[in-house]
This record gives C-alpha cells, structure tokens and sequence, in this order.
C-alpha cells in the first residue's frame, strides 16, 4: 500500500463530504441563478424578497391613507349638510307656527 496513494484518498473523500454539505440543500450556502446569469445566496434573495414586500406595503399603506383622508373629507361634508338641513327645517317649523 503506498503511503501517498492512501492519503490521496482519504483527502478526496473530505474533500467530497465537504462539497456534499456546502451543496444546494444546505440553507446558508445554497445558490440560485438570477435572470442576469449571476450567483446570489438565498440570504441575498430574501432580502430582495423582503425589500419588495416592504415597497408593496408601502405603496399599500399610501392608498389607504389617500382613503382615510377622502373618508374624512366626506364626513365633514355630511355634517355640513345635516346642519344645513336642520336649520331649513327650523325655519318651515317656525313658520308653520307662526
């Protein structure tokens, strides 16, 4: 048996085992191909995720504060006109009485 021969050996198979464990199914060190033909780690995938989620829920949160606004808009327009009305009906009550 020749020393070397042995040795060589041994190192490829940690050397396989450890390709083995970086290898796609391990989280952390995992790749994917993006439509630019670059490597990029799922943590950088996730993030990118999570900036567009974020983007998403801020455009979100803008519609529906536009919304509160006009809401608030149309209730101050009802109360004036409730107001409006009351008045107009004072005025036939008194009339009617006098």
């Amino acid at each position: 048996m020749n020393p070397g021969k042995g040795y060589k050996g041994k190192s490829a198979r940690h050397l396989k085992s450890l390709l083995d464990n970086l290898g796609e199914g391990n989280l952390p060190f995992g790749r994917v191909i993006n439509g630019k033909n670059q490597l990029v780690t799922k943590e950088e995938k996730e993030k990118e995720v999570n900036k567009e989620i974020i983007r998403r829920l801020r455009i979100q949160n803008k519609k529906l504060l536009e919304q509160v606004i006009k809401l608030k808009d149309e209730i101050k327009k009802t109360k004036i006109n409730k107001v409006q009305v009351l008045n107009h009906i004072n005025e036939l009550l008194k009339l009617i009485n006098s």
